[in-house]
């Protein structure tokens, strides 16, 4: 019986090993149970890594200083001449404008720097280049810049009396206008109110002449006025403001139509306004130098006297 028990043992032990053989390996020299961990390793075909399409770099935005390039060129004095109504001294500046954009310029603003020989600041003034159309790479000169010369103001007089050899310039772009940039010109030059439309359609400089009184020069306007109401318009009272190719305002200034009465439904031309431009007025100056191109209009009406 013993000894059947013993072969069953042995045989539970054989079966047992056999089972477990996938996990384990038997030393023969020893019977000592080895134990070894099975790993599964993942095979995987390897996909080539695609290359990448390089993106473009993309060429930078030019700063304003890059678009336009402007050069200081020469300074003249030019003394006052009182019988020509130039009360005071004035320095001219000439300057190259050079257009390096792909599309033609109407209007440059900035800021014209002048230091001296050292580097020391003398003055800034504000300069703005507008009446001619620059080209793609073109380089036109422009001759029509100065400064009045204050003999009170120290800087004024610095600048009258330094050669221009002695003198550094620099500009400051703060804006360009392209051409064709800006609105209509009717658009800019058009306003009123829901019962007229006031347009200015013209400008004209007027030269002095004292044999007729004129001692400073003047601006004529030209106005068109359209009546879109039922009755007759004898006055309209209002305020004109007039901005630069830029949209900064050069001057506002009462400006009220009387004398021409205006039919119910009709329009009427009116070619009777002036303004005088003394030289010490900077605004009216600036009027007087612009474009009628390059000005925008727009008139604020106040009141409107009709017809009884």
């Amino acid at each position: 019986m013993r000894n059947k028990v013993i072969v069953l043992m042995i045989i539970a032990t054989s079966v047992v090993l056999a089972g477990c053989s996938s996990k384990k390996e038997v030393s023969q020299d020893t019977g000592e149970i080895k134990v070894e961990t099975i790993q599964n390793e993942s095979v995987s075909a390897e996909t080539p890594t695609p290359t990448p399409t390089p993106t473009p770099t993309p060429e930078p935005t030019p700063t304003l200083q890059e678009l336009v390039t402007v050069v200081c060129t020469n300074k003249t004095n030019v003394p006052a001449d009182y019988m020509n109504g130039r009360y005071s001294d004035r320095c001219d500046l000439t300057f190259d404008l050079t257009n390096n954009t792909d599309r033609p310029i109407q209007g440059i603003q900035g800021l014209l720097i002048i230091d001296d020989l050292f580097g020391s600041n003398i003055t800034k003034i504000t300069c703005n280049f507008t009446g001619q159309t620059i080209n793609p790479g073109e380089t036109v000169e422009n001759d029509e810049m100065g400064k009045e010369i204050n003999e009170f103001v120290d800087t004024d007089v610095k600048i009258w009396n330094e050669n221009y050899e002695d003198l550094k310039f620099s500009y400051l772009v703060n804006s360009v206008v392209y051409a064709g940039e800006t609105s209509d010109d009717d658009t800019n030059k058009t306003s009123g109110s829901k019962d007229v439309t006031i347009t200015c359609t013209g400008k004209k400089n007027i030269e002095i002449d004292i044999y007729a009184g004129r001692f400073n020069p003047n601006v004529q306007f030209f106005f068109m006025i359209e009546n879109h109401t039922d009755k007759d318009i004898r006055g309209i009272q209002g305020i004109v403001t007039v901005s630069d190719l830029f949209g900064d305002v050069i001057d506002r200034f009462n400006c009220d139509f009387t004398g021409t009465t205006i039919k119910a439904g009709d329009q009427a031309e009116i070619s009777d306004k002036y303004l005088e431009v003394p030289s010490y007025d900077d605004a009216a100056v600036q009027l007087y130098n612009e474009d009628f191109d390059d000005l925008k209009f727009e008139y604020e009406v106040k009141d409107i006297v009709y017809s009884e």
